[in-house]
């Protein structure tokens, strides 16, 4: 199936591109994206953090509703899904 996957901020420019379609396996689940994303470009895999039940750094969006509402990483995407990454920047 094909999903949508959408970058900003700064994973769009380490990535260059905002919008990218990419395929996954039929039942794939935001952690499978994940670990698509972090293995797609040099770089990405600093600003996601991705532990056994959480992601960290990144805002995930499915369809415009925060994972964290949903079922977080294990969240299972349908064909046409639009994922979401909001890099998280925070400072002192």
């Amino acid at each position: 199936m094909n999903i949508e996957l959408e970058l900003l901020g700064a994973l769009a420019r380490i990535a260059g591109s905002r919008s990218i379609r990419i395929e996954v396996a039929d039942n794939a689940t935001v952690r499978d994206v994940l670990s698509m994303v972090r293995g797609m470009q040099r770089g990405i895999e600093e600003y996601i953090v991705l532990s056994e039940n959480r992601v960290s750094n990144v805002i995930v969006l499915v369809d415009g509703r925060d994972i964290g509402v949903l079922d977080g990483v294990e969240t299972k995407l349908r064909d046409g899904s639009k994922v979401t990454l909001i890099p998280v920047v925070h400072g002192g």
